[in-house]
Protein backbone atom coordinates (compact mmCIF):
# COMPACT_ATOMS: atom_id res chain seq x y z
CA UNK A 1 0.00 0.00 0.00
CA UNK A 2 2.81 2.44 -1.29
CA UNK A 3 -0.58 4.50 -2.61
CA UNK A 4 -3.69 4.10 -1.18
CA UNK A 5 -5.84 2.63 -3.45
CA UNK A 6 -9.10 3.54 -5.53
CA UNK A 7 -11.07 1.11 -3.51
CA UNK A 8 -11.69 2.05 -0.14
CA UNK A 9 -14.01 4.93 1.53
CA UNK A 10 -12.41 7.79 2.34
CA UNK A 11 -12.79 10.90 4.01
CA UNK A 12 -10.02 13.94 4.63
CA UNK A 13 -10.19 16.31 7.02
CA UNK A 14 -6.39 16.97 7.92
CA UNK A 15 -6.34 20.18 6.77
CA UNK A 16 -2.51 20.70 6.44
CA UNK A 17 -1.71 17.23 5.51
CA UNK A 18 -4.41 16.66 2.25
CA UNK A 19 -2.44 18.24 -0.35
CA UNK A 20 0.53 16.14 0.19
CA UNK A 21 -1.26 12.92 1.00
CA UNK A 22 -3.41 13.64 -2.56
CA UNK A 23 0.00 12.69 -3.72
CA UNK A 24 -1.21 9.19 -3.36
CA UNK A 25 -4.17 9.03 -4.10
CA UNK A 26 -5.52 7.23 -6.97
CA UNK A 27 -9.30 6.58 -7.67
CA UNK A 28 -10.71 4.23 -9.66
CA UNK A 29 -14.37 4.00 -7.49
CA UNK A 30 -16.97 7.01 -8.57
CA UNK A 31 -18.25 8.65 -4.81
CA UNK A 32 -15.39 7.41 -2.77
CA UNK A 33 -13.37 10.38 -1.76
CA UNK A 34 -15.19 12.95 0.97
CA UNK A 35 -13.57 16.22 1.24
CA UNK A 36 -14.67 19.85 2.12
CA UNK A 37 -13.49 22.72 0.14
CA UNK A 38 -13.93 25.44 2.30
CA UNK A 39 -11.66 24.35 4.55
CA UNK A 40 -13.78 23.93 7.41
CA UNK A 41 -12.54 21.96 10.46
CA UNK A 42 -13.40 19.26 12.54
CA UNK A 43 -16.47 17.74 10.25
CA UNK A 44 -14.62 14.76 9.09
CA UNK A 45 -15.31 11.98 12.46
CA UNK A 46 -18.64 12.53 12.27
CA UNK A 47 -18.83 12.60 8.50
CA UNK A 48 -17.24 9.39 8.25
CA UNK A 49 -19.54 8.02 10.50
CA UNK A 50 -21.94 9.09 8.07
CA UNK A 51 -20.24 7.65 5.48
CA UNK A 52 -19.76 4.07 6.88
CA UNK A 53 -23.40 4.21 7.80
CA UNK A 54 -24.53 5.27 4.41
CA UNK A 55 -22.66 3.09 2.62
CA UNK A 56 -22.39 -0.27 4.63
CA UNK A 57 -18.66 -0.82 4.43
CA UNK A 58 -15.76 0.05 6.25
CA UNK A 59 -14.35 4.03 5.83
CA UNK A 60 -11.05 5.59 6.16
CA UNK A 61 -10.90 8.67 7.93
CA UNK A 62 -7.46 11.15 7.44
CA UNK A 63 -7.93 13.76 10.18
CA UNK A 64 -5.28 16.23 11.78
CA UNK A 65 -5.06 15.94 15.67
CA UNK A 66 -7.01 19.39 15.98
CA UNK A 67 -10.34 17.64 14.09
CA UNK A 68 -9.99 15.11 17.43
CA UNK A 69 -10.38 18.35 19.88
CA UNK A 70 -13.59 19.08 17.67
CA UNK A 71 -14.66 15.31 17.19
CA UNK A 72 -14.31 13.18 20.43
CA UNK A 73 -17.89 12.32 20.76
CA UNK A 74 -17.58 10.25 17.31
CA UNK A 75 -15.31 8.00 19.28
CA UNK A 76 -17.81 7.37 21.70
CA UNK A 77 -20.91 6.55 18.39
CA UNK A 78 -18.34 4.73 16.66
CA UNK A 79 -17.56 2.52 19.57
CA UNK A 80 -20.99 2.27 20.88
CA UNK A 81 -22.53 1.72 17.55
CA UNK A 82 -19.42 -0.79 16.29
CA UNK A 83 -19.28 1.34 12.96
CA UNK A 84 -16.36 -0.21 10.54
CA UNK A 85 -14.08 3.31 10.24
CA UNK A 86 -10.69 3.61 10.32
CA UNK A 87 -9.19 6.90 12.10
CA UNK A 88 -5.61 8.07 10.74
CA UNK A 89 -4.67 10.63 13.23
CA UNK A 90 -2.21 12.96 12.31
CA UNK A 91 -0.98 14.28 15.17
CA UNK A 92 1.67 17.43 14.94
CA UNK A 93 0.21 18.37 18.69
CA UNK A 94 -0.78 21.78 17.49
CA UNK A 95 -3.45 23.60 14.99
CA UNK A 96 -1.25 23.47 12.42
CA UNK A 97 -3.84 25.02 9.84
CA UNK A 98 -4.06 28.37 12.01
CA UNK A 99 -0.54 28.69 12.36
CA UNK A 100 -0.30 28.33 8.84
CA UNK A 101 -2.59 31.25 8.08
CA UNK A 102 -1.08 33.21 11.07
CA UNK A 103 2.16 32.58 9.10
CA UNK A 104 1.17 33.97 5.79
CA UNK A 105 -0.14 37.13 7.43
CA UNK A 106 3.42 38.33 8.15
CA UNK A 107 1.50 39.65 11.43
CA UNK A 108 3.62 39.88 14.86
CA UNK A 109 2.81 36.47 15.12
CA UNK A 110 5.37 36.13 12.55
CA UNK A 111 7.91 38.22 13.85
CA UNK A 112 8.48 36.68 16.69
CA UNK A 113 7.87 32.74 15.71
CA UNK A 114 5.13 32.70 18.57
CA UNK A 115 1.48 31.65 17.68
CA UNK A 116 -0.69 32.05 20.82
CA UNK A 117 -3.59 28.74 21.41
CA UNK A 118 -2.26 26.98 18.93
CA UNK A 119 -0.67 24.18 21.13
CA UNK A 120 -2.81 20.79 21.71
CA UNK A 121 -0.08 18.77 22.18
CA UNK A 122 0.05 16.05 25.22
CA UNK A 123 -2.88 14.52 24.18
CA UNK A 124 -2.18 10.85 23.88
CA UNK A 125 -5.10 10.23 21.36
CA UNK A 126 -4.55 6.32 21.13
CA UNK A 127 -5.01 5.97 24.54
CA UNK A 128 -8.02 8.13 24.34
CA UNK A 129 -9.73 6.22 21.42
CA UNK A 130 -8.52 2.99 23.86
CA UNK A 131 -11.03 4.63 26.42
CA UNK A 132 -14.06 3.86 24.49
CA UNK A 133 -12.74 0.45 23.93
CA UNK A 134 -10.86 1.18 19.85
CA UNK A 135 -8.41 -0.77 19.24
CA UNK A 136 -5.47 1.89 18.72
CA UNK A 137 -2.06 2.12 17.62
CA UNK A 138 0.84 4.65 17.65
CA UNK A 139 3.04 4.34 14.53
CA UNK A 140 5.88 6.41 13.99
CA UNK A 141 7.15 5.74 10.53
CA UNK A 142 5.92 5.15 6.83
CA UNK A 143 6.90 1.49 7.38
CA UNK A 144 4.57 0.67 10.71
CA UNK A 145 1.91 3.34 8.66
CA UNK A 146 2.55 0.72 5.49
CA UNK A 147 1.49 -2.73 8.16
CA UNK A 148 -1.47 -0.62 9.42
CA UNK A 149 -3.11 0.27 6.58
CA UNK A 150 -2.73 -2.83 5.18
CA UNK A 151 -4.28 -4.21 7.66
CA UNK A 152 -6.82 -1.72 7.78
CA UNK A 153 -7.76 -2.95 4.24
CA UNK A 154 -8.27 -6.83 5.17
CA UNK A 155 -11.09 -5.68 7.44
CA UNK A 156 -14.54 -5.55 6.57
CA UNK A 157 -17.78 -4.18 7.85
CA UNK A 158 -18.35 -6.51 10.12
CA UNK A 159 -15.38 -4.95 12.18
CA UNK A 160 -15.73 -2.19 14.87
CA UNK A 161 -13.59 0.73 14.46
CA UNK A 162 -9.71 1.22 14.89
CA UNK A 163 -7.40 3.83 15.27
CA UNK A 164 -3.92 4.72 13.72
CA UNK A 165 -2.49 7.52 14.87
CA UNK A 166 1.01 9.15 13.22
CA UNK A 167 2.82 11.42 15.03
CA UNK A 168 4.57 13.77 12.81
CA UNK A 169 7.18 16.84 13.69
CA UNK A 170 6.84 20.31 12.52
CA UNK A 171 9.41 20.01 9.88
CA UNK A 172 6.80 18.60 7.30
CA UNK A 173 5.14 22.19 7.74
CA UNK A 174 7.89 24.62 7.90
Amino acid sequence: VDRLGGEPLLVLDAVTSTLPLLRFLTRTRRDTLFATASGSLGWGMGAALGVALDREERTLAVVGDGVVQFGVPALWTAARSHLPVTFVVVNNGRYQAVVSGLRQSGGAARQHDDYPLTDISGVDIAALAASFGIPSVVVDGASSLRDELRAHLALDETDGPRLIEIRVNDDLWA
